[in-house]
């Protein structure tokens, strides 16, 4: 069982040390493949998920200072190098929790992105209806075993609900931006048609992406 708990747990570690990076070459890979515009706002808001770490991160330092090392190299997230001189393999600031900064934001985008959608979801019939619901019992469950590692291993769990929140106001923010500019089409991953209501004929229409 021990064995278990180890693997498991070191595997959510090293996911959240690729946070955000990973996601941001595997959006810019994903829009070259299938030119689904929605791939390459997401790579955008990695990027302004990036800035606003380092912009929450350096008020916190302005304010408490410097924050130590967590619990261990591990921790830190970001690609690491063989070598082991950890002040010139990553920064030493990365107060509140980068990784599970990351992971919240995103969920929060993802989750969002979702809603944006649930309503087509259903009106297209029984297999696709439960897909939502789906989603955001995945997101709600990666986002909780995050939590516990991370609480485990690396963070106290007051860093953690600052990075929660601040996560949660930046991903939905940026969701707003991102759909203002860019129109639902910024969010629709899956390529589904928009789904208009007509209130005076009293049906309902769809009209297909372009």
């Amino acid at each position: 069982m021990a064995d278990l708990w180890n693997g498991i747990s070191g595997t959510i570690m090293q996911l959240g040390a690729l946070m955000p990076e990973s996601i941001l070459f595997g959006s810019f890979l994903m829009y070259f493949i299938t030119l689904n515009k929605s791939f390459a706002v997401f790579a955008i808001f990695i990027v302004e998920l990036i800035l606003s770490h380092k912009g929450i991160s350096w008020m916190v330092k302005q304010t408490t200072g410097e924050s130590g090392y967590p619990g261990g190299v591990q921790c830190f997230a970001g690609y690491k190098s063989a070598r082991k001189n950890v002040e010139r393999m990553m920064p030493l600031h990365q107060y509140p929790s980068y990784s599970f900064f990351s992971i919240t934001a995103i969920a929060t985008y993802l989750g969002l992105s979702t809603r944006q959608y649930a309503d087509t979801m259903k009106a297209m019939g029984s297999q696709w209806e439960g897909r939502a619901s789906l989603a955001y019992m995945f997101i709600i469950g990666i986002l909780v075993t995050f939590f516990i590692v991370r609480v485990a291993f690396c963070d106290k769990p007051m860093e953690l609900m600052i990075a929660f929140a601040t996560a949660v106001v930046c991903g939905a923010f940026f969701f707003k931006i991102n759909t203002m500019f860019f129109t639902n089409e910024a969010v629709n991953f899956l390529g589904l048609p928009d789904m208009l209501s007509k209130d005076k004929e009293g049906n309902t229409i769809y009209v297909c992406s372009k």
